[in-house]
């Protein structure tokens, strides 16, 4: 009910009283009317003993997924506040802009807890920021806010898959991966982990001979990795960059990083960190730690631009194109880049 239908009602029961010279009609148009400074009172009252902060200071979920965010209303006042409108801030990391949600909930006596279910679309830093409380009276004719200041980010991270990526012998040669890596996979030591049909691309030397003359087909040796080899990876990104676009950046990313670790023990991955005027290096050796990379890339302000870059095996870009050195290797597309890392092969 609107302020105003309230006191057309008010001045409507005074009037019938009047005319139908009722007195009890006339003492309720008269409550009616008095309960208007009360109701216009309370929801001050009750904003000064209403606060709300979020229950975790950070949240991680996978791209295109829902996460709920526990809010705590606390009033330490001895009256509940029925209703309350909480507004939230929700934009990128990179973003300047951000979208409003408004999330309405109680405010019972004490501590009582609410959700905010956001959906995140892309892959990144989302910040959800907390900026503003308001409480209403009980029929919800007057409100009364106060601006907060809490604030709790979600790191949104790809979803598992590894690009399939062929490093033949020669990737560990003297023209390849040899200047990042100690040690070849596939020595006379190494332990066979397993055995697959042929690639083209695929070294002569790995060819399992018995089981091919058996079933007539070509059947390759893949060895268990060493310890100790690696791979370096650069990430180059230019000015200007949506929060859409470093998505399916920080997607392309991880899945070559997952694709070199079936090669290789550890992938160092390096970019230039505008605020530190310098590169900054994270090593990779399982899942958990491309994600701690990548927050830490989330973290990065990349539209810096280094003249030199340092040494590196294999370069991604935010143009969505992946370099061997100075050699084009594949320019994957934005629209059909699930698709992509799903089928296309690499091979180094």
């Amino acid at each position: 009910m609107s302020k105003f239908a309230f006191i057309a009602l008010a001045l409507l029961t005074y009037y019938l009283a009047g005319m139908y010279l009722s007195l009890p009609l006339m003492i309720m148009g008269i409550a009616e009317l008095l309960m208007l400074p009360f109701l216009f009172a309370l929801p001050r009252y009750l904003r000064k003993n209403i606060s709300a902060h979020f229950v975790k200071q950070s949240e991680t979920i996978l791209e295109k997924a829902n996460v709920s965010c526990g809010i705590v209303i606390r009033n330490t006042g001895r009256l509940t506040a029925n209703r309350c409108q909480l507004r939230f801030r929700f934009r990128y990391h990179t973003e300047e802009k951000s979208r409003s949600v408004k999330l309405y909930s109680g405010g019972a006596k004490g501590d009582s807890e609410a959700k905010l279910t956001v959906c995140a679309d892309w892959c990144g830093l989302a910040l959800v920021k907390l900026d503003r409380v308001r409480v209403y009276d009980y029929l919800g004719l007057f409100s009364a806010g106060k601006a907060v200041d809490e604030e709790t980010d979600i790191a949104v991270f790809p979803r598992e898959q590894a690009l399939q990526i062929i490093m033949p012998d020669s990737a560990y040669g003297a023209e390849g991966l040899s200047e990042y890596t100690v040690n070849r996979p596939g020595e006379a030591n190494d332990e066979i982990r397993q055995i697959r049909e042929y690639r083209t691309g695929d070294s002569h030397r790995r060819i399992h001979w018995n089981q091919s003359a058996k079933t007539d087909k070509l059947w390759i040796k893949e060895y268990e990795r060493e310890t100790d080899t690696r791979a370096e990876v650069l990430v180059t990104a230019a000015d200007g960059m949506t929060a859409e676009k470093l998505s399916l950046l920080y997607k392309l990313l991880s899945a070559l990083v997952l694709g070199l670790l079936a090669n290789v023990a550890a992938v160092n991955v390096s970019w230039y960190d505008s605020e530190k005027k310098t590169f900054v290096s994270a090593e990779v050796s399982d899942i958990d730690g491309c994600r701690e990379m990548l927050l830490m890339l989330y973290r990065t302000d990349l539209t810096g631009f280094a003249e030199e870059l340092p040494e590196h095996f294999l370069r991604v870009t935010t143009a969505l194109e992946l370099y061997r050195e100075n050699t084009l290797l594949y320019r994957f597309s934005e629209s059909e880049l699930d698709r992509e890392l799903q089928e296309k092969i690499i091979t180094l």
